[in-house]
């Protein structure tokens, strides 16, 4: 069995526009893009209700033996969810971290996001649309940092996978994981010797390998209890975490 095919490309036959499915992660020469470039926002509300959830983490330190890596796991407390008023963002190109309710952080490469885990029982790209929504994208990690922060707040405790914007793309194959984070950049343990590996035993598998068969290849990644693990895209997930860039208040 080869790839799902879940997403489409556009091509020429003989001066004849056609479309093709193929796979999401197969690599193409380019992608056209779309945005709203009318003067006034669309007729909607001025503001949407979400939900938010407030998580606290307590980290626990344990030793492994078949590693001489320090192993960091969570245990999870979640208080009732509540509702938040989140202003339309239309227009607005400078987000203020934390004026919608999302929390925040401002990390040592002077980059601040926002982030909210959000429930969504299905595949990556219904995650990515929910995310979308919200003026955001699926969390991408980008430093040891960052990954430590995202276990302790959202870190999928109790085997609840959670969708981040980890993947590999098609373009090598075998045992030669290309680990890739939401900009499409080498995933920052790859590029810093110095940081732990973040997945879970057994994890990356190998590019060939199928999710349960029914799943696709395991090109996408879910956070659970701390640690990374690939799944197939189109395995249904009950959680996402989506990130957006910020700016620190004054």
């Amino acid at each position: 069995m080869g790839e799902i095919e879940g997403c489409t490309q556009m091509f020429l036959n003989d001066n004849d526009p056609q479309w093709n499915d193929i796979s999401c992660y197969a690599l193409l020469g380019g992608v056209i893009c779309k945005r709203n470039c009318s003067a006034d926002c669309p007729n909607e509300d001025n503001s949407t209700t979400t939900t938010s959830s407030t998580t606290t983490a307590v980290g626990l330190t344990t030793q492994t033996t078949e590693e001489t890596t320090t192993e960091v796991q969570y245990d999870e407390a979640t208080t009732e969810d509540i509702e938040t008023s989140t202003p339309n963002s239309c227009g607005n190109n400078s987000n203020i971290c934390g004026a919608d309710g999302w929390k925040w952080k401002c990390f040592k490469n002077g980059k601040c996001y926002s982030y909210h885990r959000y429930s969504v029982k299905g595949s990556y790209w219904k995650a990515l649309a929910k995310c979308r929504k919200h003026h955001a994208s699926v969390c991408s990690i980008e430093t040891e940092e960052e990954n430590e922060y995202v276990c302790k707040h959202y870190c999928g405790c109790k085997g609840k996978d959670v969708w981040i914007d980890m993947h590999r793309m098609v373009t090598e194959y075998g045992t030669n994981i290309v680990c890739l984070d939401g900009e499409d950049k080498k995933c920052y343990y790859e590029t810093d010797s110095n940081s732990r590996n973040p997945w879970a035993n057994g994890c990356p598998a190998d590019a060939s390998n199928m999710d349960d068969g029914k799943y696709g290849k395991k090109n996408c990644c879910v956070i659970s209890k701390g640690k990374w693990k690939d799944v197939g895209c189109t395995r249904p997930i009950s959680k996402v975490l989506c990130k957006k860039e910020c700016v620190k208040p004054r």
